[in-house]
Parts: C-alpha cells; sequence; structure tokens
C-alpha cells in the first residue's frame, strides 16, 4: 500500500463524499421505511471506509495480496452474519426455495462482487493513494442512483444534481490531495 499522509485536501474530500452521498439519501431519512436500514448501511459503509483510509497507513496488514484481501471479507462476513443471527434471518431462509437462478446470483456476486473486486482492490492499492481509492464508496451510491435515472425511470431532482456536483468535487480534491502529498515523497526518492 503506498503510504500517504492525509493532508486538508483528502480530509475536506472524504467529508464532502460522506455529504454527497448523505445527500443522495437524505430524503429516506426523512421518514421510517424499510429503505431506511438500508440507506443507514450505505452511509456507515462510506464513512466506515473514509475512516479505514485515515488509519491504514498506520496499520501492519498482511504482506501478500490475498491476506491483504481477506481481511475485509473475513470482517465483513462476520458482521453479516451477526446481524442475520440477531435479526432472526437463519430462521426464515429455506434452502429448498433458492432456485438455480437465485444460486447462480449469488456464485456471480461473489466472483465477481467480492473475489474479483476485491482483487482489483487490492492491485489499485499498491499503485495509487489509498484516498483515491476509496472514492469508490462515494461513487457507487452515486452510479446506482444514476443507473436508476437511466434505466428505471427514476427521477432526477435538483437535491441528485447536487449531490452529484458535490461528490465529484470531492473526488478532484480527493485525486489532488493525493498528487500534493505524493509530490514531496516522490522528489525525496528521486534525489
Amino acid at each position: 500500500m503506498k503510504q500517504e499522509k492525509i493532508n486538508w485536501m483528502n480530509g475536506v474530500g472524504l467529508l464532502l463524499g460522506l455529504v454527497g452521498v448523505g445527500l443522495l439519501t437524505f430524503r429516506e431519512f426523512t421518514h421510517l421505511s424499510n429503505l431506511t436500514w438500508g440507506m443507514g448501511a450505505v452511509l456507515i459503509g462510506a464513512a466506515a471506509w473514509a475512516v479505514g483510509v485515515c488509519i491504514s497507513p498506520r496499520l501492519r496488514l498482511p504482506a501478500d495480496a490475498m491476506g491483504r484481501a481477506a481481511i475485509p471479507l473475513v470482517c465483513g462476513a462476520g458482521m453479516l452474519l451477526v446481524a442475520a443471527g440477531v435479526s432472526g434471518e437463519f430462521s426464515q431462509v429455506h434452502i429448498h426455495s433458492i432456485s438455480l437462478r437465485s444460486a447462480l446470483g449469488l456464485l456471480y456476486l461473489i466472483t465477481f462482487g467480492s473475489v474479483i473486486a476485491f482483487t482489483a482492490y487490492t492491485w489499485l492499492l499498491q499503485h495509487f493513494s489509498a484516498t483515491l481509492v476509496a472514492t469508490h464508496s462515494f461513487v457507487n451510491p452515486l452510479v446506482a442512483v444514476l443507473a436508476g435515472w437511466l434505466w428505471a425511470s427514476e427521477p432526477m431532482n435538483v437535491r441528485i444534481i447536487v449531490a452529484t456536483l458535490v461528490i465529484l468535487g470531492a473526488i478532484v480534491l480527493i485525486q489532488r490531495g493525493s498528487k500534493h502529498s505524493g509530490m514531496p515523497a516522490e522528489a525525496v526518492q528521486s534525489d
């Protein structure tokens, strides 16, 4: 993983990204519904990535890429198992009612959404700054909203446009902050 110090541009960019995701999901928090928990999870996930980016350079992580990829997957699986146990979801699972299409969908998500995605993620962390790589936690909800607008005719409004601009501004700040924090290290290495 590339080491970097969090400078003011990175810090403001990370906070702006959280604000942008908050703007995307704010409407769901004005009234309690089934989506409120999901939107809360999206915000907590984005905040967790931002915190992880700040503390990861200080942690001792496994040297091999597979070990680094396994840590978040195992932690995430553990948290999901605890959440499923607390919410009583295990009693609602009926293995015999799972269709082949659902099983293949799960296999697809495991392969592409976890194994390949986390392998790519650890590769990116080795070649780019952690704060720049973390921008995916802001972009993913934005892509989901834009895909809903494009393919499911979901409404586009001023709030979504403002959130898009805030998230794009956050990415620009993070990118510039990453370049700025990387410049002295490269200059020292060239001397």
